[in-house]
């Protein structure tokens, strides 16, 4: 069914493309660059500034994580069969449809995963995680281990995040060398707010009374614990499909939350607070958002909300969290 659907698209993408219908960039002398969500937009246009047509393509406020092919218009998918650049965040959320898409468009972009750019780290289980291994496995280790998994969230920390950046301005700058001095200006501008996103979180983690987060559902921190050397305890992985914790792992997390004197409890844009905030009231504490910059309301992006403005905010709750 779905070889049949690509080809009814790519029918349609190539009459789209001949026809000239969806809207060409306001000037092509421009770079064309699709970046499939948030950060990497975000990074491309500090990067790029005026001097490219940035496009994001998965919609404002939408789980990225079920996004599918068939969400994508004919116009869109012109969008990325004329593009120079397409900036995708590579891993098992998006392996499937960026396949599909690449066969698809088969345009003459180059395609850059994010989790190309940096060392990435596994997937690892905190105690509460594994109450749903436990339920679900009937305590099979073998079962639960079988299938290695590496954390897509790249981004979520500003270490790693130098680290694509300094990619990413490569890539353009051999694009459009004509521009390369330009983007290597800006870069090192943005790196340098970066950098000192690093130095403020390194800080407040380093003069913390205490090293332990709790989530009360997700957890796609991964690489920002493991660069500042903070432990964990959530409900789920960062790109798992759960979304209630189960009783044993309520009960997990708060008394993981009681351990540690936990005070405050995380959450994820796009879940449902009463999780963290029932741990919260349990352990005298309160329910905060810690922002993955994963996904955005067409509010918050209109308000100008930024990588570095979401990350400066995160790091704020951290150092309350750590006290």
């Amino acid at each position: 069914m779905k070889k049949v659907f690509c080809f009814i698209l790519s029918c349609l993408l190539a009459v789209a493309v001949l026809s000239g219908c969806g809207g060409a960039s306001a000037d092509e002398n421009r770079l064309s660059v699709v970046c499939t969500v948030f950060p990497q937009y975000d990074f491309v246009r500090n990067i790029a500034g005026d001097k490219a047509d940035i496009k994001m393509l998965v919609p404002l406020g939408t789980e990225s994580h079920d996004f599918q092919l068939e969400n994508l218009t004919v116009a869109e998918l012109k969008t990325v069969a004329t593009a120079d650049l397409v900036v995708y965040v590579g891993g098992e959320s998006d392996l499937d449809w960026i396949t599909e898409l690449k066969n698809t468009v088969k345009g003459d972009a180059e395609w850059v995963a994010m989790s190309d750019t940096v060392d990435t780290l596994e997937e690892i289980s905190s105690d509460s995680m594994e109450h749903i291994h436990d339920h679900e496995h009937g305590h099979d280790e073998q079962h639960v281990h079988e299938h290695t998994a590496y954390d897509e969230h790249v981004w979520t920390s500003p270490k790693r995040v130098v680290m694509i950046v300094k990619a990413l301005t490569d890539v353009l700058c051999r694009l459009d060398p004509e521009n390369g001095e330009f983007y290597k200006a800006n870069s090192e501008q943005y790196i340098e707010k970066l950098n000192l996103l690093d130095s403020d979180l390194s800080a407040v983690c380093q003069s913390a009374s205490k090293n332990k987060l709790i989530f009360g559902d997700r957890f796609p921190f991964r690489y920002l614990c493991a660069d500042y050397g903070l432990e964990f305890d959530a409900a789920f992985s960062g790109c798992s499909s759960g979304v209630d914790p189960s009783v044993a792992q309520m009960t997990s997390l708060t008394k993981s939350a009681l351990k540690a004197n936990a005070k405050v409890i995380f959450y994820m844009e796009n879940s449902d607070p009463m999780f963290a905030e029932s741990i919260a009231k349990t352990v005298g504490g309160k329910a905060e958002l810690l922002h993955s910059c994963h996904t955005f309301s067409k509010a918050e992006l209109s308000s100008g909300v930024t990588y570095v403005s979401v990350m400066r905010d995160n790091i704020l709750k951290i150092s309350e969290a750590l006290q």
